[in-house]
């Protein structure tokens, strides 16, 4: 990408249409053991192409990785839970 700010866009743009629709499939699947284990083996496709196809969407799935990893530590360490 040769703008300067493509891949903050990319980053603000993709990273919560990743996680939301994350969430909204996990959500769909509370009840199924095999459609949480597709939703994580989609996650891990998802960051496999990522990876092939090089920095600007290496760093989008990294912050998504990252936001998905600190909105589950959250929500398993709060004492209200």
């Amino acid at each position: 990408m040769d703008r300067p700010g493509a891949e903050i866009a990319l980053v603000v743009l993709c990273v919560p249409l990743i996680c939301g629709a994350t969430l909204w499939l996990w959500h769909l699947a509370r009840n199924s053991l095999q459609g949480r284990l597709l939703i994580i083996a989609l996650w891990l496709v998802l960051a496999a192409m990522s990876l092939i196809s090089g920095p600007p969407f290496l760093i989008v799935m990294g912050c998504a990785a990252m936001m998905m990893g600190m909105l589950f530590w959250a929500v398993h360490t709060t004492p209200w839970r």
